[in-house]
């Protein structure tokens, strides 16, 4: 299944992005993921894709305007030139939900340094994470739904899935922190009972926890995957995922 996505020639769009996952099954991977958002969301007109090229990293950008707008004072602290792309997302996984040649919805991952860095000092990280944690785990962040088209929660949800899918299954790193209001907490991830709570001044000094889980043992949860004899969790899920029968 593919959509149209209309390209934009724009001079502050850096061309050189490109962050392609290093996978040499990636058009396996989406052609499973693709059946599962359509499983998630209930219908046929969305795909989700990692943003890899600069067209459509504007069209991210337009969309986090359209987004963000009702707090447009405070994000836009964090974009130039009325670009909504900062320094972190030219080192990160982005990945976008495309309806109709629009970005809908979006979900970064990253590497360290983590967004929450600035937040919660490395002492505090490492007590909380291990002490090589830098290394092992990956940040889900700016994750962000345009609530116009009535796609909610399961655009939302399957855009955590199948993001992390996509990373997890590339650059096999299953351990990741999130972060988000308590009364935002998703209920159906498979987070630690331990958690860092903290605020954020620049926010009002909102409220804000710390979360950390395993997406492997997340998606064998949810996807009813379970660990094959003689297989680690990862390839028990390959398996499953690479499974042309099943496509």
């Amino acid at each position: 299944m593919s959509i149209a996505v209309k390209k934009v020639n724009d001079d502050k769009v850096n061309d050189e992005f490109n962050l392609n996952l290093i996978n040499p099954n990636v058009d396996r991977l989406y052609r499973y993921t693709d059946n599962l958002t359509q499983k998630i969301i209930g219908r046929k007109d969305l795909i989700i894709r990692q943003v890899t090229n600069g067209s459509d990293l504007y069209l991210l950008s337009e969309a986090r305007k359209k987004i963000y707008a009702k707090h447009a004072s405070y994000f836009s602290q964090f974009y130039n030139n009325d670009f909504f792309i900062d320094d972190k997302d030219y080192s990160s996984y982005l990945f976008a939900c495309f309806f109709k040649g629009e970005i809908v919805g979006t979900q970064r991952i990253a590497t360290y340094p983590f967004e929450v860095c600035q937040y919660i000092n490395n002492k505090a990280l490492s007590a909380f994470l291990g002490c090589d944690f830098q290394n092992n785990y990956i940040e889900f962040s700016r994750l962000a739904v345009n609530q116009d088209y009535g796609l909610g929660h399961g655009l939302a949800h399957a855009l955590n899935v199948v993001a992390g899918i996509l990373v997890t299954m590339s650059i096999k790193k299953s351990q990741y922190i999130t972060y988000s209001k308590p009364k935002l907490k998703r209920k159906a991830a498979n987070f630690d009972d331990d958690v860092i709570a903290f605020t954020i001044s620049e926010r009002e000094n909102e409220k804000y926890e710390l979360y950390k889980a395993n997406t492997l043992i997340s998606m064998s949860q949810l996807l009813g995957i379970a660990k094959q004899p003689g297989l680690s969790l990862y390839e028990s899920i390959n398996n499953v995922m690479m499974d042309e029968k099943r496509g």
